[in-house]
């Protein structure tokens, strides 16, 4: 408590005056957001997860290959945010951007494993976002909004 003697508080107190002040001036924002990962995004009501599934049944992507249909960059999600009725506004800026990184993957693999040629062994398959609402503190799942349609065979 030498500071206390010299009046002259240390830098840390300094700081903590800063942030305190800046933080009652600017709210939760990040930086000063106590949950920094949730601080752009924690006022959002929608979202979307991509979503796979063949033969209607929910699947892993890496489970499959041949795959076979429409161009696969349909399934990124700027480009269905020009195409998708659903999806407007706010909305469709943020639709599924948390989950950009999976979604990139799975295009990846799926690149990796396209058809040659037509496969008899290939089931059903779609490629989408589910959307996801919070209301009144409950999680409710849409249905799958289709990006990408076509078929794939199991490995």
């Amino acid at each position: 408590m030498q500071w206390l003697k010299n009046n002259t508080p240390p830098a840390s107190l300094w700081g903590f005056g800063v942030f305190f002040v800046a933080a009652g001036v600017f709210g939760e924002t990040w930086p000063l957001s106590r949950l920094p990962m949730y601080s752009s995004s924690g006022l959002r009501t929608e979202g979307a997860m991509p979503a796979f599934e063949v033969d209607g049944k929910p699947a892993e992507v890496r489970d499959f290959e041949a795959f076979q249909g429409a161009p696969l960059e349909d399934l990124l999600p700027d480009r269905r945010c020009r195409e998708c009725p659903q999806i407007t506004g706010e909305r469709c800026r943020n639709f599924a951007s948390s989950f950009g990184f999976v979604t990139q993957a799975d295009l990846e693999w799926m690149r990796g494993h396209e058809a040659v040629e037509p496969d008899a062994a290939a089931r059903t398959a779609i490629y989408g976002y589910r959307l996801i609402r919070v209301e009144g503190g409950e999680v409710l799942i849409g249905d799958l909004v289709p990006a990408w349609c076509g078929t794939a065979r199991p490995r």
